[in-house]
């Protein structure tokens, strides 16, 4: 774990070197492709998500409850040049079992922290890259009839590491297709999931 945690790590700093001082002078700008000061990132999606060391699994073995399993990728970025976004996301992970009496059971997990997003030809256009890394935190709603309840988990620290394509619709927003992979981490089990994420960069 502590390994690809630095492997993370030097590989956010090594991005964070490419693109040129330039950046701040226009000088490889154009009207298309003008830079931002700053980004809004707001994104839905669908996730696979597996458990370890958790009593969550046992519900799929109920043949009478249906699972969805969505995402929420939301963040804020500065671009460091003309392909390097630096900035703050909350990446929310939904796992849901219900009947058909309206009873439910959903597991939230999170990861807030910091995030690179870097992209191959020039913000918000092309493929790219992200890589996210920070603070974790999950929780278990269940409602039965009238009542509802919220259990608290551990904390943790977590990660996720994907890669996309920004489709750029206009010269100030683009829609990014994004593949990832995101592992949470906690004192006594881990969330895993494959997720995939259409949002909006602007």
């Amino acid at each position: 774990m502590r390994n690809l945690l630095l492997l993370v790590f030097t590989l956010l700093f090594s991005l964070s070197l490419f693109g040129e001082k330039a950046y701040y002078e226009d000088e490889y700008v154009d009207d298309d492709n003008e830079i931002e000061s700053w980004y809004v990132h707001l994104g839905l999606g669908i996730s696979s998500i597996n458990y370890d060391n958790s009593n969550y699994d046992s519900y799929s073995e109920n043949d009478n409850l249906t699972r969805r399993m969505v995402n929420v990728d939301l963040g804020v970025y500065v671009p460091m040049n003309e392909k390097l976004l630096l900035g703050g996301v909350m990446f929310v992970e939904g796992d849901r079992y219900s009947d058909d009496n309206d009873n439910w059971v959903q597991l939230n997990s999170y990861i807030f922290g910091i995030s690179a997003i870097y992209f191959t030809k020039v913000i918000n256009d092309g493929f790219f890259m992200r890589g996210d890394f920070g603070y974790t935190d999950a929780n278990i709603s269940t409602s039965y009839g009238d009542s509802e309840e919220i259990d608290e988990s551990e904390k943790g620290t977590g990660f996720r590491l994907a890669a996309g394509y920004a489709l750029k619709s206009s010269p100030d927003w683009s829609l990014l297709f994004t593949l990832g992979y995101a592992n949470k981490g906690f004192t006594s089990e881990k969330i895993q999931s494959v997720n995939f994420t259409v949002s909006f960069l602007f």
